[in-house]
């Protein structure tokens, strides 16, 4: 029995050839082995061939691995298993998600409240506002073309977040990191934060649920009691450090194995 279009139909469905080179004749081949057949096989392994060219083409575009989002810090979950969407506003209509980079804070707008990063909201509109293109002439603001609204799931696992009743820089002295200040030595408050394990910062805790209704709830409520006493307002931002941490907002599944094949077929193939 002529076995080569078996072996060419392996390879095709993913099996490493030094795998199939490598095996050894211990029984003599049959075409089935075990409780698979061959044709079982080959619709398993093709299957989970195609899942896995899938999977790679979404990683290498930019989508968030399944694995990571086992990973990510609470907050940054909309529901277990699923990232929570965030939205960055750039004035320029032709970036896309994967070309954002923290080494370009303050070329555009500020330096950066919250370290050298990528700033993203929960909140569309507000990204919107980062969007527009605006120039200034006689003290009055003249709108120009409209820039881009990009979505990501971020990979945050370890955000350092202000303490209820602090407020950012007073947290980050409480955690012996004194003396930084908005818009200055953001480089450094960066690799501060990530000397110490932080990925991200937030001013403050990100509140699920629509923001602009939280916002207004935060406004209406008591202020009685001193600062430690007060809910903390809905948070809609945070930093991020590191561009491998921005992803295109899909998910690419986990990597399968391929099915083992049964020592009837290697031996079959190779006997």
């Amino acid at each position: 029995m002529n076995f080569q279009p078996l072996l060419k139909a392996l390879l095709g469905a993913g099996y490493d050839p030094s795998m199939l080179r490598g095996a050894r004749a211990i029984a003599p081949g049959v075409p089935r082995a075990g409780s698979i057949s061959i044709d079982d096989l080959l619709e398993r392994a093709m299957t989970a061939s195609k899942h896995n060219a899938l999977s790679k083409r979404l990683r290498a575009a930019g989508a968030m691995p399944e694995e990571t989002v086992e990973k990510l810090h609470p907050m940054f979950l909309e529901s277990p298993g699923v990232p929570r969407k965030f939205f960055h506003g750039t004035p320029h209509n032709s970036i896309e998600t994967r070309d954002l980079d923290p080494k370009f804070v303050g070329t555009i707008t500020d330096p950066g409240f919250y370290g050298e990063g990528t700033t993203f909201t929960l909140a569309p509109g507000e990204a919107s506002s980062f969007a527009e293109k605006r120039t200034f002439k006689n003290d009055k603001i003249i709108p120009r073309e409209s820039g881009a609204v990009l979505q990501a799931y971020l990979d945050v696992q370890k955000p350092f977040i202000s303490k209820p009743g602090r407020d950012f820089y007073e947290s980050l002295a409480d955690e012996g990191m004194p003396g930084f200040r908005p818009m200055e030595r953001q480089r450094e408050l960066t690799e501060a934060l990530m000397d110490r394990g932080y990925d991200a910062a937030l001013p403050d805790p990100l509140i699920p649920g629509d923001y602009y209704e939280n916002l207004n709830k935060w406004r209406n409520q008591s202020w009685a009691g001193d600062r430690a006493t007060r809910i903390p307002p809905p948070g809609d931002e945070v930093n991020v450090f590191d561009k491998s941490w921005i992803h295109l907002p899909y998910v690419a599944p986990r990597i399968k194995q391929l099915p083992e094949i049964p020592p009837g077929i290697l031996a079959a193939l190779f006997g």
